[in-house]
């Protein structure tokens, strides 16, 4: 009888205590999920790298191991003979304006027919994310007296060279025009479409061009003409890339 006494007592002091505000402690745990997400960057940069005709006697070296010593004179191409050693013409090749890699200015000063300027330039991988050319463009602003159609794509040569990274081995491989018809400007613009640059990777491009006496045709190389234009890169990140029939 006195057991059933004391556990009414407990209930009653239980209910007691709960109106009065009163509870009871209890264990508690607690777990936390801490994110940070954080994008990559893509950046490219382009630089120039030599010429085969700036003016200057010094031992030129080639993106593919060729080496040649240039002696100043004028490279000639085709029908040209320069056993003179005149120095008529001069490139120009360098940065757009001071401290600007995304810019390359190149200038063909005083050209004549069977003229041979070579030039090669790099794009360069600095972001995080690997980037893919998309699409290369040539845009002509001026053109006076149809210059454009006697330059004559003789030659190109790609070099890709990228490094280990996300989780692909080291890449080293040449591109060049497989049929005649891909020694052109388009055929260089397509065969860089598509190629992938890692971070501290490089695309090397190297032109061999000409001067033509004649076009098409016909008609004579014009006296005192300019052809100026900008070529572009476009880039997008490396599973963006849309491939263009």
């Amino acid at each position: 009888m006195k057991s059933k006494k004391v556990l009414i007592f407990c209930l009653v002091t239980v209910l007691a205590l709960s109106l009065m505000g009163f509870g009871f402690a209890k264990w508690t745990d607690e777990l936390k999920i801490h994110g940070t997400v954080e994008t990559g960057d893509l950046d490219v940069s382009i630089h120039a790298f030599d010429t085969n005709d700036d003016g200057d006697c010094k031992t030129y070296h080639g993106i593919d191991g060729y080496v040649q010593w240039d002696d100043g004179r004028d490279p000639q191409w085709g029908k040209g003979n320069n056993d003179e050693g005149k120095k008529v013409a001069h490139i120009t090749f360098s940065p757009y304006s001071k401290g600007n890699n995304k810019e390359l200015y190149l200038a063909i000063e005083n050209a004549y027919p069977w003229y041979n300027p070579q030039f090669t330039f790099f794009i360069q991988g600095n972001g995080s994310v690997p980037a893919k050319i998309q699409n290369v463009t040539f845009d002509i602003n001026e053109d006076n007296n149809g210059l454009s159609t006697f330059i004559k794509v003789i030659d190109w040569k790609i070099y890709v060279d990228n490094p280990k990274s996300h989780g692909l081995p080291k890449e080293y491989r040449e591109i060049k025009p497989v049929k005649p018809g891909d020694k052109s400007w388009d055929g260089l613009c397509k065969a860089l479409k598509g190629i992938q640059i890692h971070k501290g990777g490089k695309v090397w491009v190297k032109v061999n061009v000409g001067i033509k006496q004649e076009n098409c045709s016909g008609k004579l190389c014009p006296e005192n003409a300019t052809l100026k234009g900008i070529i572009k890169f476009n880039f997008v990140q490396w599973n963006r890339y849309e491939k263009q029939v």
